[in-house]
């Protein structure tokens, strides 16, 4: 078979090969949507049929159909408003259009609600996107995935999984970047992983890459065949092993397409023997086959008429290919045996795709109509893109400038044979930097691998020094126990002298650690009572508002009956329009009142000691006024000026909101507590003001509150923190207040400052990590 026909296999065979996770389309058409149609089935795994079956008509040319499927994957992921499942449909358009606007689509959302793994998934198509595309070309795309590997902080072997993938995409970048260098650090990376013990689905998938790898560029590079027959070997004797019968498929076709490289058919027969014997299995999940037969005729195992044959029974029933692709693929095949008449009966002469017409150009040429194939060429170029193959276009010109030799029309021949001749050349350059990058990149796969195994062996030596070290820990860790043992004996019988005195400390302790509570109880209770007379002032101003507005639209209702009655209809909706922006105003008082209680329920409760993402403005603002109203409701004559200054940049930050609302009500409290004494000793007028500030500084986030007191004597201000210190006359305070604050802002890795001045006041610092 001509090498065209092999790179339409391979290509084929590349496209549905394992990548980031197991998409092989390994079962007929008919068992997945046999699958797809049953009611058990999970949405989810709906999502992976559908995209399975839209890679597979894709690769059968089935555009429309394909098209189908990925709308139905996408019909049901919006249906859940799954944002996970919503993605997997998003990355399955990407997969299978294979193009770089797709791929940045699939990175928008996945960046927009915070999947990194999708972001990884999406960065690593725009790899593979920009591998054929040289004006797209942009290492930033690894770097950035890269970096998310890097960052992303998870043990899951998912991560491991999507390093296997960036990895063989990369490789595959570096390649057509001709970076020998580049590429083999990638190689020795997968290699790593086919290496190790630890988890063996990361070891086949990595050892299926590597196969990969090589089997593509051993085209160019024929000494890579044996090393990517070496890793299908293994890949096949594991999934062997693991009676993976159903997986077998991928290592046979890779190890066949390297026979036919070598001409090797008695490795090629070996092979073929075992996809025969697995045959009754292989009708089970086989649409890939197919390429098992075509190599095998490549390799001369079977006739191409057995293969025609093969194609016209849809291999036994067995795959389920369209008409249009297997008629496609028949004609081929006859107009490669030079059978033009039987070729003829499967040409779809009116068809205008690309491969169609390709068929359709072979047959006149084949049948020496060079007429008609010259008028058709046209239509054939129009539809080259710039993935088009210089080999596809170069045989063109060939036969073209042929035919108009044959023709007599020696201008155009002519012409022809310049871009025959410019595509060669190119060909060659590309060939001849092909060799030498294979030259470059086998030094460089040689030097690191070197270097691997020098590393490997270091690695092993530091294994063995681990183990004589722990060994000998061991060993001095036992010696340590026996003497410990030894002093415990002695230790007892002075312990059990000692445990009398010990006893009555232990009553004395437990008489203060009772005391202890009862005063902690006592400084929350008090909190929660200054709380609760906040939020009771808070809440009546929407009770208020409901109640006066629900008595005005009950006069205005009765007035709307009475105009009603008179007939007065203008009238009548001008007032039920009234009533309206009454009910508007009541409903939006109620939510209001709403909001309080459940603010009351959730800062009241006992703390859940889970941290959660809580707006620290909004926070400090809601305890100012609780904490205003809470010490107006005990005091009537209270009043004070209080201002805020807001940092909006902070956002939500991660704390305890139950616990860091009690140390700023307890510090907002005393502030308010702080500018009332001074106050009422003040002989003159005295303007009272407490302020609280949020800032974010660096990577740390401030709270401060700050008055306008008496400040704190400078003999005490570093004991204002120690547990029963108190500033307060005797009775008025526990002295737990600011030590329990200190306890709760230690506990969230910040800290808890002040600094004041006699006289003139106070300002409390409490300084948070911003994570």
């Amino acid at each position: 078979m001509p090498k065209i026909y092999l790179c339409f296999i391979l290509f084929f065979f590349g496209f549905l090969s394992k990548a980031q996770v197991n998409i092989e389309v390994y079962y007929s058409e008919s068992v997945l949507l046999k699958e797809l149609n049953n009611e058990s089935t999970p949405l989810d795994i709906k999502i992976e049929l559908y995209g399975k079956l839209s890679s597979y008509n894709r690769g059968l040319d089935n555009d429309e159909l394909s098209e189908y499927y990925l709308t139905e994957a996408f019909k049901i992921a919006d249906s859940t408003k799954n944002t996970m499942w919503m993605a997997r449909a998003i990355w399955w358009r990407a997969y299978v259009d294979r193009k770089l606007n797709s791929a940045d689509s699939l990175y928008r959302y996945a960046l927009r609600n915070h999947l990194i793994p999708y972001q990884i998934r999406a960065r690593t198509l725009q790899i593979k996107a920009t591998i054929h595309s040289p004006e797209n070309s942009d290492e930033n795309y690894i770097k950035e995935a890269s970096r998310l590997l890097e960052n992303w902080n998870t043990s899951s072997p998912l991560k491991d999984s999507l390093k296997i993938d960036f990895y063989w995409n990369t490789a595959h970048y570096y390649i057509h970047q001709f970076d020998g260098e580049q590429i083999s650090l990638y190689l020795i990376s997968l290699r790593d992983y086919a290496e190790q013990n630890y988890n063996e689905e990361l070891k086949v998938q990595a050892i299926q890459c590597l196969g990969d790898i090589y089997r593509e560029w051993s085209w160019t590079w024929p000494e890579l065949s044996e090393k990517a027959i070496f890793w299908y070997n293994q890949l096949y004797s594991y999934r062997k092993k693991n009676h993976e019968y159903n997986l077998l498929l991928h290592p046979i076709i890779g190890i066949l397409a390297q026979c036919v490289e070598k001409k090797d058919t008695t490795t090629g027969l070996r092979y073929f023997n075992e996809f025969v014997h697995l045959k009754d299995s292989l009708g089970a999940y086989g649409e890939r086959s197919r390429f098992v037969y075509e190599l095998a005729s490549d390799l001369g195992l079977i006739s191409t008429n057995q293969l025609i044959l093969l194609y016209k029974t849809n291999f036994d029933n067995h795959i389920y290919a369209s008409k249009k692709f297997r008629n496609q693929k028949i004609a081929s095949f006859y107009i490669r045996e030079n059978l033009l008449d039987s070729a003829k009966a499967y040409i779809n002469f009116s068809s205008e795709t690309y491969s169609d017409k390709s068929i359709l150009f072979l047959y006149y040429y084949a049948q020496k109509d060079y007429r008609k194939a010259i008028d058709i060429f046209p239509s054939i170029q129009k539809l080259w893109t710039e993935k088009t193959a210089l080999q596809t276009k170069k045989e063109y010109f060939e036969r073209l400038a042929e035919m108009y030799a044959k023709t007599n029309e020696y201008d155009k021949a002519y012409q022809a044979l310049q871009e025959f001749g410019q595509l060669k050349d190119s060909l060659n350059q590309l060939y001849d930097k092909d060799k030498l990058l294979g030259v470059e990149l086998n030094k460089q796969i040689e030097i690191q691998e070197a270097k691997y195994k020098e590393e490997k062996k270091q690695r092993e030596v530091e294994i063995e020094k681990q183990e004589y070290l722990n060994t000998f820990k061991l060993f001095v860790l036992s010696f340590g126990l026996l003497a410990i043992g030894l002093f415990s004996i002695v230790q007892f019988r002075n312990n059990k002298q000692r445990k009398k005195s010990a006893d009555q400390i232990e009553k004395a302790y437990t008489k203060l650690k009772s005391t202890q509570t009862q005063l902690i109880q006592s400084e929350k209770m008090a909190s929660l009572g200054e709380l609760t007379a906040g939020i009771a002032h808070e809440i009546q101003n929407p009770l208020n508002f409901v109640n006066n507005f629900s008595e005005v639209s009950t006069e205005l209702i009765d007035e709307m009956n009475e105009e009603l009655v008179k007939g007065d209809i203008v009238e009548a909706q001008e007032i039920g329009k009234a009533v309206k922006e009454n009910l508007e105003k009541i409903l939006h008082h109620g939510k209001r009142a709403d909001g309080i209680v459940k603010g009351m329920l959730q800062h009241s409760r006992s703390s859940s000691g889970v941290k959660e993402p809580t707006d620290i403005n909004t926070l400090c603002d809601e305890y100012l006024r609780l904490a205003y109203h809470g010490l107006r409701a005990k005091d009537k004559s209270f009043n004070s000026k209080f201002e805020t200054d807001f940092d909006a940049s902070i956002g939500k930050i991660e704390v305890i909101p139950q616990d860091l609302g009690r140390v700023i009500l307890n510090l907002i409290t005393n502030a308010f507590y702080a500018v009332n004494e001074k106050k009422n000793q003040a002989e003159g007028p005295f303007e009272s003001l407490v302020t609280v500030t949020t800032q974010k500084k660096e990577n740390q986030i401030i709270i401060s509150v700050k008055d306008n007191g008496n400040g704190i004597p400078k003999e005490v201000v570093d004991k204002v923190f120690q547990p029963f210190f108190t500033t307060k006359p005797t009775g008025q305070g526990t002295g737990l207040g600011l030590s329990l604050s200190y306890d709760i802002v230690k506990a969230h890795g910040g800290e808890l400052k002040v600094e004041s001045k006699e006289g003139e006041g106070s300002e409390f610092f409490i300084q948070l990590p911003k994570r």
